[in-house]
């Protein structure tokens, strides 16, 4: 929901603090398993400014 345009923007502020919070308490494993998903979600096109705070704040950044 994060990612979503449809979505208002405090849901999606919401979702992305919530992302924040729960990225240390994320095992490794989950964090390699949702970099994929994202990098096969995608593409190859290029990362949006959203993208890239959404997958920082996730800590699948690479």
């Amino acid at each position: 929901m994060a990612l979503s345009d449809s979505e208002p923007e405090l849901v999606r502020g919401n979702c992305y603090t919530l992302i924040a919070e729960i990225s240390p308490c994320t095992r490794d494993g989950v964090r390699v398993d949702l970099a994929k998903y994202q990098m096969d979600k995608i593409g190859r096109a290029p990362l949006t400014e959203l993208q890239v705070r959404v997958a920082h704040a996730a800590g699948i950044l690479p």
